[in-house]
């Protein structure tokens, strides 16, 4: 199965072209401009096209497309939902959304944890949080939401107890600052939902359901869009 998956959601575009669940080349990150500025309106289409033309890969000959449907960045997570409906119009690729936090999820390393939690900046001076499971399709066991750091934290212990947790994203020093022991961070290089583990979600979606109906696919703001 030929899978091409990428993540907009937050400052970093994010792309993985994955054949029978490995790599076919390492994946792609692209962070903001040099002014901090997000780049995925611009960059996400060229960066999906060299990564097909150097593996020889027409867009008819993938089986399924993955995108990452958030919560994050307003203006990414639209730029990436509307490539996404523009190759299965175009071409035909079925196409799964996976939300952007399970994938942070599906990366952390739980072997001392008993929740994986993935934070990230949802500026405003709040956090987006959630906790899925994701031993084989994303199970949301806190569904995503923005709040402040406190409010958050509060929140965790509320509906994941007091036991050790593995926090991931590139906001989780933000978050266990307010969480009461114990608890640890992951790998600090699993800072954006990684595209590989978005793909592999993806798939186990797709296997289990089908693909999304294009016209009702949306992005999970996670709150209220500003201007």
């Amino acid at each position: 199965m030929l899978i091409l998956a990428f993540d907009t959601s937050t400052d970093t575009v994010a792309v993985a072209l994955l054949r029978d669940g490995t790599p076919a080349r390492q994946p792609i990150h692209l962070g903001p401009a040099p002014d901090g500025t997000p780049r995925a309106a611009e960059s996400l289409v060229p960066l999906l096209t060299e990564m097909l033309r150097e593996q020889r890969i027409g867009v008819a000959d993938l089986d399924l497309v993955v995108v990452g449907t958030g919560p994050g960045s307003f203006v990414g997570l639209r730029a990436g939902l509307a490539v996404a409906k523009g190759l299965a119009l175009g071409s035909r690729v079925p196409v799964v959304g996976v939300p952007s936090l399970a994938a942070l999820c599906a990366a952390a390393d739980r072997t001392e944890a008993e929740s994986a939690i993935a934070v990230v900046d949802a500026r405003r001076g709040e956090l987006f949080v959630a906790s899925y499971r994701t031993d084989e399709e994303p199970v949301a066991v806190l569904e995503p939401f923005a709040a402040s750091a406190p409010a958050a934290a509060r929140r965790c212990r509320l509906v994941l107890g007091n036991g050790p947790v593995v926090l991931v994203g590139n906001a989780t020093s933000a978050l266990i600052a307010e969480l009461e022991p114990p608890s640890r961070v992951a790998s600090p290089a699993i800072l954006t939902p990684p595209p590989d583990a978005l793909a592999r979600l993806g798939a186990a979606l797709f296997r289990a359901r089908g693909p999304d109906d294009v016209g009702r696919l949306e992005p999970l703001y996670g709150r209220p869009p500003v201007g």
